[in-house]
């Protein structure tokens, strides 16, 4: 069962100094396998207007004993 899903989009003004403008989407979610396992995951994409992208992969792993 999925237990969050936080999906967010934003845009708006990236930099220090200068105006820029960038679109800004991240998506994540947690699974819990059990009590004590659960995984989380997440994909975060940035695209600037000067040809600037970025993208990031990420997947994280609990076991509590």
């Amino acid at each position: 069962r999925i237990a969050a899903s936080t999906p967010a989009l934003a845009a708006g003004t990236c930099g220090t100094g200068a105006s820029v403008n960038c679109d800004y989407l991240a998506v994540g979610a947690l699974y819990y396998f059990s009590k004590t396992f659960n995984l989380t995951g997440g994909y975060r994409k940035t695209e600037v207007d000067n040809g600037i992208q970025d993208k990031v992969w990420a997947v994280g792993m609990r076991k509590l004993f």
